[in-house]
């Protein structure tokens, strides 16, 4: 798997996936394409496996599942604000899934 920014349609700014990876005790890609899931884990924005696959599946889409680095952003997440980003993502892309697990 190799790192890429997201640029979000008609966003100005774009996700910059390495960023999150290193900014994460754990980060987790996968990817549903070609009949296949694929997945890779990072710890600190390092590897810690090859890219798997793990299973089939007639989906496509990536999913990116991280937790925050405690050191970095200290010991807890405001959820009303979380709350309140996740809802402005939903409204402008309706497709795009955010889950927050506080």
């Amino acid at each position: 798997m190799h790192s890429e920014s997201f640029h979000a349609p008609d966003s100005e700014k774009g996700i910059s996936i390495p960023v999150v990876n290193a900014l994460s005790e754990k980060l987790t890609v996968e990817i549903r394409r070609e009949g296949k899931i694929f997945r890779q884990e990072y710890k600190h924005g390092i590897p810690q496996t090859p890219v798997m696959t793990v299973g089939i599946t007639n989906e496509t889409g990536t999913s990116v599942t991280f937790l925050p680095d405690t050191e970095i952003f200290g010991s807890a997440f405001d959820p009303a604000k979380i709350s309140e980003l996740t809802n402005e993502i939903s409204i402008n892309y309706p497709r795009l899934s955010v889950q927050f697990n506080g």
